[in-house]
């Protein structure tokens, strides 16, 4: 599943996958909507059960990055086994060992 807030990024995203041979919409298809809609009320977009994986590439300067974080520790789509990559630019240094009360536990 593919979430992003404009959809000529998720036409893009679905037509990629369609040319790595997915079968689109069965094993990938794309949600526009804000990432934080998506993670607080995933039902609301057809989505019920957690991840495995979780990739965030957000736009460095428009997201407030302890948002982000409260959003992805609170959302039913992440399970305790769900992996976590959450990319965010090198001038806010390193992240803490663990963050979200311990839920999110990585390096960088």
């Amino acid at each position: 599943v593919f979430v992003d807030f404009a959809q000529e990024c998720i036409d893009v995203a679905e037509k990629n996958a369609a040319w790595c041979d997915f079968r689109t919409p069965e094993n990938a298809r794309g949600v526009c909507a804000p990432v934080e809609n998506v993670l607080q009320q995933p039902s609301r977009y057809g989505l019920d059960d957690p991840f495995d994986l979780v990739t965030i590439t957000p736009p460095y300067e428009e997201v407030v990055y302890a948002d982000l974080v409260q959003w992805v520790c609170e959302s039913p789509l992440v399970a305790e086994d769900t992996v976590v990559v959450l990319e965010y630019p090198t001038e806010m240094g390193t992240l803490p060992p663990t963050i979200g009360q311990g839920k999110l536990v990585g390096v960088r």
